[in-house]
């Protein structure tokens, strides 16, 4: 019976390798693509109002190609008499987005994807990544008055730059994972590793195969590889003489 343990620790030896790089490598361009995000443009993308943990919360969106950043604020009542339903439809009539930039459900990703609500009621969220978003984090502007003093980061590690109103104008890298776009990128470039790597070395051996010659060394078997190979032991159990 052939003993399969070397095939699968080979192939576990190669899925950890190609799954490391494919990590790293997903990670590697969540981050440059970071350092490189526009400052949003005036008018938002997407607009959303919606209820969340019996808050009501309002949303701009914008995505450019591997970016993605979304500020929301609480929408709060001065009186009793603006329920959060009454507040959500007045705030909706006001704004009056058309319907295929407007949406009644939070973004699927950053703080308001997360289960426990924030303890501030406006920031912003940034993601990098691609093919997917896959790394994210929160910003919030801390104002004396009417000057901005400071940014509050969570979850990213601020590498240059300083308090500023722009987003272009300080490089931050963010840190919190979007798991299954982590996943799905970690997939994607160890595949691409995986055929960088270990792509010739599967063409040379069905080249070989083909040709009847051993699979490690080249050596003319004639056709017949069942035996193994006299030359340099290939398929045998036993190391060839001289070895």
């Amino acid at each position: 019976m052939t003993d399969r343990r070397p095939i699968l620790k080979r192939w576990l030896r190669r899925t950890v390798i190609v799954g490391s790089l494919g990590l790293l490598t997903s990670i590697a361009v969540a981050w440059g693509l970071a350092t490189s995000i526009p400052n949003p443009p005036n008018i938002a993308e997407t607009e959303s109002c919606f209820v969340r943990w019996d808050r009501a919360w309002h949303t701009l969106e914008w995505r450019r190609t591997g970016n993605a950043h979304y500020g929301w604020v609480e929408v709060r009542a001065e009186t009793e008499y603006w329920t959060v339903d009454r507040l959500l439809a007045h705030y909706r009539d006001r704004i009056k987005m058309s319907p295929e930039h407007w949406r009644d459900s939070p973004p699927g990703w950053g703080t308001m994807a997360q289960p426990t609500q924030p303890h501030t009621g406006t920031a912003i969220d940034s993601a990098a990544g691609w093919p997917m978003l896959c790394l994210w984090d929160q910003y919030r502007r801390v104002h004396n008055g009417d000057q901005l003093i400071n940014l509050d980061f969570h979850g990213s590690w601020l590498i240059s730059g300083g308090p500023s109103p722009n987003r272009g104008d300080f490089v931050a890298l963010p840190l919190r994972p979007l798991w299954l776009g982590l996943s799905a990128n970690a997939a994607f470039y160890g595949a691409l590793w995986s055929l960088a790597i270990f792509g010739p070395g599967t063409i040379r051996r069905t080249i070989r195969r083909r040709r009847g010659r051993c699979l490690a060394c080249g050596y003319n078997l004639q056709a017949n590889l069942a035996p193994g190979c006299p030359e340099c032991g290939w398929n045998r159990s036993t190391p060839p003489p001289g070895a």
